[in-house]
């Protein structure tokens, strides 16, 4: 759970062409929360920290009359000159993804029905859905790109983020299906669910 919440903030600074500096962390804890759980949530955040060298510095710590709440800001640098933006795009712009969608998706499905994991392709969409990686050095590098404007994390999914590009930059979109990156693991998945990889 660490890893994952630190992940997610990395990636909007990766999706700016930014590179990630401090790592602001806010909890809330309720009574019941074991303390080898928060060491586990740390370990799981401070390994990735320190995969991208980014300093986790303070915020607030709380009691919560529920539920384990979280709260991650980080802050992060890039030069004027090299920011991606969403609503930087032009027509006539290609549309492309640093690696495969909808793995995730299948991971939390396979969580959900408490499938047995015990087999690669299993293994590889569980982790991308509780240990995702966020794509760091892919933005640094895009960023420096002639002709590169537009970036966004797509956690939220491909259709729903690329929205937001579309409606701020006020260009259309056209996605075609067959074109989308979906992974081997997922192609396989799917095809014995009988369904639509591009659906997930």
């Amino acid at each position: 759970v660490g890893h994952k919440a630190l992940g997610r903030a990395l990636s909007d600074i990766a999706a700016m062409g930014g590179l990630p500096v401090h790592a602001f962390i806010s909890i809330a804890i309720p009574a019941d929360c074991e303390l080898d759980y928060l060491d586990d949530f740390y370990d799981g955040m401070k390994s990735l920290a320190a995969e991208f060298d980014v300093n986790i510095l303070g915020g607030d710590t709380t009691r919560s009359k529920t539920d384990l709440i979280v709260n991650i800001m980080v802050v992060g640098t890039v030069a004027a000159d090299n920011l991606l933006a969403r609503d930087a795009a032009r027509p006539g712009d290609c549309i492309f993804s640093t690696g495969f969608l909808g793995d995730s998706k299948a991971g939390l499905q396979l969580i959900l029905d408490e499938t047995k994991i015990d087999a690669e392709d299993l293994n590889y969409l569980y982790t991308a859905h509780i240990r995702p990686r966020p794509h760091v050095l892919e933005g640094q590098f895009l960023s420096r790109q002639k002709g590169v404007r537009a970036a966004i994390d797509v956690s939220d999914g491909l259709s729903n983020d690329i929205g937001h590009i579309s409606e701020e930059s006020h260009v259309g979109v056209r996605l075609f299906a067959e074109r989308i990156p979906i992974s081997p693991a997922l192609d396989r998945f799917c095809a014995d669910r009988n369904a639509a990889a591009v659906d997930w």
